[in-house]
């Protein structure tokens, strides 16, 4: 959980977001084989940021055991 709410955190510092409740939460966990053929848990977690403080946006961190496979940010609005 550690390792994907700070993937969550870099992905909002790299797109200039605020990440907030400086969380993730687990929301899928499965058995999957790994890429050396062994058993590993396959976790997806949800998190929200905001890029003007008013609007939450969704956000999802996807894990093969320890390793972080996607992070990704729902498509929000931008202020200039």
């Amino acid at each position: 959980k550690e390792r994907a709410r700070e993937a969550a955190r870099r992905a909002c510092e790299r797109d200039q977001v605020q990440f907030l409740d400086d969380t993730v939460a687990l929301t899928k966990l499965r058995l999957r084989r790994g890429e050396a053929g062994g058993i590993v848990f396959y976790r997806e977690f949800r998190f929200e940021f905001t890029s003007d403080g008013v609007y939450r946006y969704p956000g999802e961190v996807t894990m093969m055991g320890a390793r972080v496979l996607r992070c990704s940010l729902a498509p929000y609005r931008t202020w200039q």
